[in-house]
């Protein structure tokens, strides 16, 4: 994100917070209407400091006064106001960490922000329009708190506006518009305090640049200006412009393509009712939540049973908090009696007042269990994915993280970036002040709004000492421009490792033996359980112990080579000689078995069955495409290649002019 970038979202966050059209529905749509990457909640939020520090400036006497009394004449009426701020943050509080994945996804469908901009205008209008508003600070009492309180939760969702929502509740209450106003802003604090505590500390290093000051103290400024001008208007003027203004936005946000948004499925519905199952019931499941302790008041303990394990064989497991559930109850209704009286009445026999299905979402994963007589059949499908396009470019200054976070590419991104060309660039050492970047990637997330692992499409660096390189996704692996491939048959390291703590050698002194003997592998110092992978496709000959290895696994490569994995803490799932594995699989994870003096990874490779150096192994590139494949491939990447040429373009020519 630009500097220009954060200083229009902070102006726009400082005028939206104070005003009742919405600050994070302006911060959800800027992003999609002009092509930014959007920023994140956790930005939004940090934004919101800005706002926050106008608001304790602002009412800085007003604070000092409210906090003196709260603390030393509590019980009188003048110091109860503090405790009825904090009373009236708790539900705002409560929601918020219940619903913070809700707001960071699914809330923020554009079509769903217009819904609420001019839905929720009709009831600020109808509060403004509310004779007998006289009411001011004095007058607050512990149910106004918890009243308006509620109403400023309905401000997780964009579009609905806390400011508006405060205002709107206080003017029904009998506030007059001023004294709404500042019971707003005055309650909005500890709230927006709080948030923004709870998402500082998620940020990097790498957040807090120069794009980051400029966005907080944009809304600062802007925040501390609209406060003043709308107090004043308040005075002798009514809500109708912000309103006017609220329903025109939310018109055009439906007529208007948002971006280059493309949902796979525009109505995913995760059970429909139908003529013989009606009832459909829905919710997620919590920490300590079971089938039964959901169920067990509505379906019988046979039916939970049936259902436990028919999701068991579909390979669902136990169940997940996070999870999403439907089930749909048959027509002669939903159970709450199961004695045979109470189900007389249907023709059928018992179950048929039971369940009819039930599906279980886990991210992109989908469940389904229907009724198949007395028993239940179950089958594994995939919820729809939405995509969203993402296009940053930007230049080197220090390092290629710091630059990447700059234009809000999050962490998976960029280390996958890093990976594409991990055999082409090393971005520890070749970086240059200078060097551009280009990258097209997708944000995905599924229909429920669950997220889902970003995919890039396209990447490009022009680097000093690099040179001009690229790399396009086709089929299930990465290829230049040329189509030959950038992925080799050998990955660089097995593992994510901190630090290599003993090289090949062929006479080094062994910590524990006390002797000089050949040490034929590469030890690899990682924390214990740190996931271990193959380096290439292959089949495992060996899987158990071994020596002074410990736990130790082997793979066979080929006819060429052969890879060893020892002083492993335990093997994965599944790895037992015979078992056919593809590069980057986990096999087992870092331990210290066998005669280790820390937890480490002992990999060693042979070549033609002598063991050789891998760091100082050639290693040859995966198979490239060609023939009709390669053809493919060239018309395929065609307007890839175009944009990442136009934007790598604009980022070198952004940098000259910036130097």
């Amino acid at each position: 994100m630009t500097e220009f970038q954060a200083a229009v979202l902070g102006i726009l966050q400082g005028a939206g917070e104070f005003l009742p059209i919405s600050s994070s529905a302006h911060l959800a749509l800027a992003p999609k209407l002009f092509g930014w990457s959007y920023q994140g909640l956790a930005y939004d939020v940090m934004l919101h400091m800005g706002t926050l520090l106008a608001v304790l400036v602002y009412f800085a006497k007003d604070w000092v006064k409210i906090l003196h009394d709260g603390f030393a004449h509590p019980r009188r009426k003048r110091g109860r106001l503090l405790w009825l701020l904090a009373a009236g943050s708790i539900p705002a509080g409560i929601a918020g960490l219940l619903l913070h994945d809700l707001a960071e996804t699914a809330f923020r469908d554009p079509r769903w922000i217009a819904f609420n901009l001019i839905f929720f205008s009709l009831f600020i209008y109808l509060a403004d329009r509310k004779p007998a508003q006289l009411l001011n600070e004095t007058s607050f009492t512990l149910k106004d708190a918890l009243l308006i309180g509620l109403a400023q939760t309905i401000a997780l969702m964009p579009g609905a506006s806390r400011c508006g929502m405060t205002i709107m509740a206080a003017l029904f209450l009998g506030y007059s518009r001023p004294a709404a106003a500042r019971l707003s802003f005055l309650l909005g604090t500890p709230v927006i305090f709080g948030a923004g505590l709870l998402e500082a500390v998620k940020l990097t290093p790498a957040d807090l640049n120069a794009a980051f000051a400029c966005g907080v103290a944009a809304s600062f400024i802007s925040g501390l200006a609209v406060i003043g001008l709308f107090l004043a208007w308040l005075k002798k003027r009514g809500l109708a412009p912000f309103l006017i203004y609220r329903v025109l936005l939310g018109a055009g946000i439906l007529c208007l393509p948002m971006n280059n948004e493309k949902p796979s499925s525009r109505s995913f519905v995760l059970l429909a009712p139908s003529p013989w199952a009606p009832s459909v019931s829905t919710g997620a499941f919590r920490p300590g939540d079971s089938l039964d302790s959901v169920f067990g008041q509505k379906i019988p303990s046979t039916d939970i049973l049936a259902i436990e394990k028919a999701l068991k064989k579909a390979g669902a497991g136990v169940l997940q908090p996070g999870d999403i559930y439907a089930v749909s109850f048959s027509s002669c209704g939903e159970v709450t009696d199961f004695t045979p009286d109470a189900i007389h009445p249907c023709p059928h026999y018992r179950t048929s007042r039971t369940v009819a299905d039930f599906v279980l979402a886990r991210g992109q994963e989908l469940y389904s269990v229907s009724r198949k007589g007395r028993e239940f059949g179950a089958q594994k499908g995939a919820v729809p994915v939405i995509t969203s396009g993402r296009e940053p470019r930007g230049t080197v200054e220090n390092s290629l993280w710091e630059a990447m976070s700059g234009q809000s590419a999050p962490p998976a991104v960029i280390m996958g970036f890093a990976d594409i060309f991990a055999w082409k660039i090393d971005f520890l050492t070749e970086p240059r002040k200078g060097d551009s970047f280009a990258l097209l990637w997708e944000e995905r997330r599924t229909a429920l709004g669950a997220p889902c692992p970003a995919k890039i499409t396209g990447a490009a660096y022009r680097g000093e000492e690099t040179g001009e390189e690229y790399a396009f996704y086709y089929g299930n692996s990465y290829y230049d421009e040329k189509g030959g491939s950038l992925r080799r048959t050998f990955l660089r390291a097995p593992l994510s490792y901190r630090r290599i703590s003993s090289y090949f050698s062929r006479s080094r002194f062994h910590p524990i033996l006390r002797i000089f003997r050949p040490h034929n592998g590469i030890d690899y110092a990682a924390p214990s359980g740190t996931p271990v992978s193959a380096v290439a496709d292959g089949t495992v000959t060996f899987a158990g112990r071994k020596g002074g290895y410990g736990k130790f696994i082997e793979l066979r490569h080929g006819g060429t080579y052969v890879t060893g994995y020892g002083h492993l803490r335990s093997f994965a799932k599944g790895v037992r000689a015979g078992k056919q594995v593809t590069q980057g699989e986990v096999i087992g994870y870092v331990g210290r078995t066998g005669l280790a003096t820390g937890p480490h990874l002992d990999f060693s490779i042979k070549k033609n069955g002598r063991f050789v150096n891998f760091l100082k192994l050639e290693l040859p590139p995966a198979a490239s495409l060609k023939g009709a494949e390669l053809k493919s491939f060239i018309e395929t990447i065609k307007p890839l290649k175009d944009k990442l040429k136009d934007n790598i373009g604009i980022a070198a020519k952004d940098s000259t002019l910036s130097s």
